[in-house]
């Protein structure tokens, strides 16, 4: 049973742990609209806090830039590494008990 709930555990730790990704990633490319103009030459609306480059395609980013939002960021980012390391501890704990048996 105790193994059950592990399994449940590791499963909430990796949805965590991909929405940590999905956010955070695309953040570290987020620029101003004047940067991405500058960088990209595409004309851009500069009522939107930020943008980022998808696959060629200017994308409104709602969060901002990194350093707009440094504690966001860092949020996330935290939020991936934990989890993914929490997750590394659980597997490798039922690796053990699995081996023993």
């Amino acid at each position: 049973m105790k193994r059950i709930y592990l399994n449940i555990i590791q499963l909430i730790l990796a949805l965590l742990m991909m929405s940590g990704l999905l956010i955070a990633a695309p953040w570290v490319d987020a620029r101003t609209p004047v940067e991405y103009e500058k960088k990209w030459g595409v004309k851009v609306d500069y009522s939107k806090p930020a943008y980022v480059n998808n696959h060629g395609i200017p994308q409104e980013w709602k969060y901002g830039t990194i350093s707009e939002s440094p504690w966001w960021f860092s949020f996330w980012v935290t939020l991936f590494l934990v989890s993914g390391i929490i997750n590394a501890v659980i597997a490798r704990r039922q690796t053990k008990i699995a081996n023993r048996k």
